[in-house]
Protein backbone atom coordinates (compact mmCIF):
# COMPACT_ATOMS: atom_id res chain seq x y z
CA UNK A 1 0.00 0.00 0.00
CA UNK A 2 1.20 3.69 -0.95
CA UNK A 3 0.57 6.52 1.34
CA UNK A 4 0.95 9.90 -0.24
CA UNK A 5 0.13 13.22 0.80
CA UNK A 6 -1.46 14.11 -2.30
CA UNK A 7 -5.47 13.49 -3.73
CA UNK A 8 -5.20 13.28 -7.56
CA UNK A 9 -5.90 11.94 -11.33
CA UNK A 10 -2.50 9.64 -11.21
CA UNK A 11 -3.41 8.10 -13.69
CA UNK A 12 -3.04 11.14 -16.06
CA UNK A 13 0.00 11.58 -15.30
CA UNK A 14 3.10 10.43 -17.57
CA UNK A 15 4.68 10.73 -20.87
CA UNK A 16 1.92 11.32 -23.60
CA UNK A 17 -0.93 12.35 -20.73
CA UNK A 18 -2.66 14.99 -19.54
CA UNK A 19 0.48 15.79 -16.71
CA UNK A 20 3.77 15.42 -17.14
CA UNK A 21 4.82 15.71 -13.75
CA UNK A 22 2.80 14.90 -10.26
CA UNK A 23 4.04 18.59 -9.40
CA UNK A 24 1.34 19.25 -12.52
CA UNK A 25 -1.47 17.77 -10.40
CA UNK A 26 -4.01 20.05 -8.43
CA UNK A 27 -4.49 18.45 -5.06
CA UNK A 28 -8.24 18.75 -4.09
CA UNK A 29 -11.00 16.54 -3.50
CA UNK A 30 -13.05 16.93 -6.04
CA UNK A 31 -9.92 15.85 -8.70
CA UNK A 32 -9.15 12.76 -6.83
CA UNK A 33 -10.11 9.28 -8.48
CA UNK A 34 -10.69 6.21 -7.18
CA UNK A 35 -7.56 4.89 -5.84
CA UNK A 36 -6.87 7.69 -3.58
CA UNK A 37 -7.81 8.55 -0.15
CA UNK A 38 -9.74 6.10 2.44
CA UNK A 39 -12.42 3.69 2.39
CA UNK A 40 -14.81 3.74 4.91
CA UNK A 41 -16.55 0.12 5.74
CA UNK A 42 -18.94 0.21 8.41
CA UNK A 43 -20.86 -2.54 6.89
CA UNK A 44 -18.91 -6.41 6.44
CA UNK A 45 -18.27 -6.83 2.79
CA UNK A 46 -19.31 -10.77 2.21
CA UNK A 47 -16.18 -12.64 0.08
CA UNK A 48 -17.06 -13.88 -3.11
CA UNK A 49 -18.35 -17.48 -1.48
CA UNK A 50 -21.52 -15.62 -0.10
CA UNK A 51 -21.72 -12.79 -3.08
CA UNK A 52 -25.51 -13.13 -2.44
CA UNK A 53 -25.29 -11.30 0.71
CA UNK A 54 -23.21 -8.44 -0.92
CA UNK A 55 -25.33 -4.99 -0.79
CA UNK A 56 -28.57 -6.82 -1.05
CA UNK A 57 -32.15 -5.97 0.84
CA UNK A 58 -30.34 -6.99 4.32
CA UNK A 59 -28.04 -4.34 4.59
CA UNK A 60 -28.38 -2.26 7.80
CA UNK A 61 -30.02 1.26 7.46
CA UNK A 62 -30.15 2.46 11.40
CA UNK A 63 -27.49 0.91 14.11
CA UNK A 64 -28.10 0.56 17.71
CA UNK A 65 -25.34 3.35 18.32
CA UNK A 66 -27.62 5.64 16.33
CA UNK A 67 -30.93 4.54 18.54
CA UNK A 68 -28.97 5.05 21.57
CA UNK A 69 -27.48 8.93 20.32
CA UNK A 70 -30.65 9.70 19.51
CA UNK A 71 -32.71 8.98 23.04
CA UNK A 72 -29.52 10.42 24.58
CA UNK A 73 -29.65 13.97 22.31
CA UNK A 74 -33.49 13.84 23.52
CA UNK A 75 -32.48 13.16 27.32
CA UNK A 76 -29.81 15.64 27.52
CA UNK A 77 -32.39 18.68 25.88
CA UNK A 78 -35.02 17.39 28.46
CA UNK A 79 -32.22 18.28 31.32
CA UNK A 80 -31.85 14.08 31.56
CA UNK A 81 -27.61 14.72 31.53
CA UNK A 82 -27.08 11.75 33.80
CA UNK A 83 -29.32 9.34 31.16
CA UNK A 84 -27.47 10.94 28.18
CA UNK A 85 -24.25 10.39 29.40
CA UNK A 86 -24.84 6.67 30.36
CA UNK A 87 -25.99 6.37 26.60
CA UNK A 88 -23.39 8.07 25.16
CA UNK A 89 -20.86 6.16 27.38
CA UNK A 90 -22.69 2.64 26.42
CA UNK A 91 -21.75 3.29 22.91
CA UNK A 92 -18.66 4.47 23.41
CA UNK A 93 -16.86 2.01 25.33
CA UNK A 94 -17.03 -0.92 23.07
CA UNK A 95 -14.16 1.36 21.51
CA UNK A 96 -11.78 0.64 23.87
CA UNK A 97 -9.93 -2.65 25.35
CA UNK A 98 -11.68 -3.81 28.60
CA UNK A 99 -13.65 -0.20 27.53
CA UNK A 100 -11.15 1.18 29.69
CA UNK A 101 -12.26 4.96 27.82
CA UNK A 102 -9.52 7.81 28.25
CA UNK A 103 -12.01 10.30 27.42
CA UNK A 104 -15.73 9.60 28.90
CA UNK A 105 -18.53 11.70 28.06
CA UNK A 106 -19.62 13.00 32.26
CA UNK A 107 -22.24 15.40 33.45
CA UNK A 108 -19.11 17.91 33.88
CA UNK A 109 -18.39 17.83 29.60
CA UNK A 110 -21.66 17.28 28.57
CA UNK A 111 -22.82 20.43 26.35
CA UNK A 112 -23.78 21.01 22.73
CA UNK A 113 -20.23 20.78 21.58
CA UNK A 114 -19.38 17.29 22.61
CA UNK A 115 -22.85 16.34 21.56
CA UNK A 116 -21.82 17.33 18.13
CA UNK A 117 -18.18 15.64 18.38
CA UNK A 118 -19.65 12.49 19.40
CA UNK A 119 -22.09 12.37 16.52
CA UNK A 120 -19.53 13.66 14.45
CA UNK A 121 -17.14 10.77 15.50
CA UNK A 122 -19.40 7.93 15.85
CA UNK A 123 -20.98 8.62 12.36
CA UNK A 124 -18.01 9.82 10.58
CA UNK A 125 -18.74 7.25 7.25
CA UNK A 126 -22.28 8.18 6.90
CA UNK A 127 -21.64 12.01 6.47
CA UNK A 128 -24.68 13.27 8.43
CA UNK A 129 -22.36 16.38 9.65
CA UNK A 130 -23.92 19.03 7.88
CA UNK A 131 -27.34 17.62 8.85
CA UNK A 132 -26.44 17.34 13.12
CA UNK A 133 -25.14 21.05 12.78
CA UNK A 134 -28.42 22.25 11.32
CA UNK A 135 -30.59 20.34 14.06
CA UNK A 136 -28.42 21.96 16.36
CA UNK A 137 -28.65 25.63 14.78
CA UNK A 138 -24.96 25.79 14.29
CA UNK A 139 -24.40 24.94 10.61
CA UNK A 140 -24.43 28.99 9.78
CA UNK A 141 -23.66 30.16 13.07
CA UNK A 142 -20.70 28.98 14.49
CA UNK A 143 -16.95 28.41 13.22
CA UNK A 144 -16.30 24.33 13.00
CA UNK A 145 -13.30 22.77 10.96
CA UNK A 146 -12.09 25.60 8.29
CA UNK A 147 -15.45 26.91 8.27
CA UNK A 148 -16.74 30.64 9.61
CA UNK A 149 -19.91 31.54 10.24
CA UNK A 150 -22.00 33.27 7.45
CA UNK A 151 -25.10 34.00 8.97
CA UNK A 152 -26.81 32.85 5.58
CA UNK A 153 -30.06 31.46 7.32
CA UNK A 154 -31.15 29.79 3.19
CA UNK A 155 -28.11 27.31 3.88
CA UNK A 156 -29.89 25.85 6.61
CA UNK A 157 -31.73 23.05 4.77
CA UNK A 158 -32.40 19.39 5.69
CA UNK A 159 -31.91 17.02 2.26
CA UNK A 160 -35.00 16.17 0.46
CA UNK A 161 -34.96 12.33 -0.48
CA UNK A 162 -34.65 12.40 -4.26
CA UNK A 163 -38.05 10.09 -4.57
CA UNK A 164 -39.88 12.91 -3.26
CA UNK A 165 -38.46 15.82 -5.57
CA UNK A 166 -38.85 12.65 -8.81
CA UNK A 167 -42.47 12.44 -7.60
CA UNK A 168 -42.82 16.13 -7.73
CA UNK A 169 -41.71 16.66 -10.97
CA UNK A 170 -43.76 13.96 -12.75
CA UNK A 171 -47.00 15.31 -10.58
CA UNK A 172 -47.62 12.11 -8.78
CA UNK A 173 -47.40 14.24 -5.77
CA UNK A 174 -48.15 11.46 -2.44
CA UNK A 175 -49.73 14.14 -0.64
CA UNK A 176 -47.23 13.45 2.15
CA UNK A 177 -45.30 16.80 1.34
CA UNK A 178 -46.63 20.30 0.34
CA UNK A 179 -45.32 20.86 -3.56
CA UNK A 180 -41.48 21.49 -3.61
CA UNK A 181 -39.81 23.61 -6.14
CA UNK A 182 -36.65 20.99 -7.52
CA UNK A 183 -33.99 23.71 -9.10
CA UNK A 184 -31.63 22.04 -11.41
Amino acid sequence: MNFVDQVGRFSEVGPGKKYSSIYQLPSKMSEGEENTGIRLVKVPIPNLANNTLRWGADMPIIRLAEVYYMLAECDFRLGNKEKAVELFNTVRKRNFANAADPNPVASANIDKYRILDEWSIEFLGEGWLRTDLIRWKAFTTEKWWDHNPSTSAHLNRFPVPDCYCRQQQSGTESGLLKPIKVIP
